[in-house]
């Protein structure tokens, strides 16, 4: 929606993979070259732990470098988006860490920035000019992408988007 304006659309998705409606996987998505890589797949209590894991999920070592990759030369951009910080970067300093001194900078128009809920509290206290807008529904978000368009004239703050 926003390419279709003109912004420079930067950042990270982590899209779910569905099988028989469980979820399997995470993907990520590079948003500016849209090329994407399998993140994360279900974790099997019964397996050794290896690498950055967390409860349910195994992440690829090589896939999360990828990702940092692309938060690091994410920006300057219109609108960056990354799809989320989690409890492996906000609590335990793993995972897509590049991203955090990425959105500090502030080189972006518009931040997205997927947090959640049980974690919005660190993110806004790294982040106390960001504006929160909660969503239900990923069907919710266009519509709340123009309301914050349609009343700022200047947009200079992230947004951080419960997840």
């Amino acid at each position: 929606m926003l390419r279709e304006r003109g912004w420079k659309v930067a950042g990270l998705l982590s899209p779910g993979i569905w099988k028989g409606g469980e979820k399997i996987g995470i993907k990520a998505l590079d948003l500016h070259s849209r090329q994407s890589r399998i993140l994360a797949q279900r974790f099997d209590q019964d397996e050794e732990l290896i690498g950055v894991q967390t409860r349910r999920w195994r992440f690829d070592p090589a896939i999360i470098e990828w990702c940092n990759s692309i938060l690091r030369d994410a920006t300057p951009c219109d609108l960056l988006v990354v799809d989320e910080f989690g409890p492996l970067e906000l609590v335990r300093g793993e995972g897509l860490i590049d991203g955090l001194p990425v959105v500090d900078a502030g080189h972006f128009r518009l931040g997205l920035m997927v947090v959640r809920s049980h974690l919005l509290p660190i993110a806004q206290e790294r982040w106390p000019a960001a504006h929160t807008l909660m969503i239900h529904h990923p069907e919710e978000i266009p519509k709340r992408v123009d309301e914050i368009l349609e009343h700022s004239v200047r947009i200079d703050r992230s947004t951080l988007i419960p997840g």
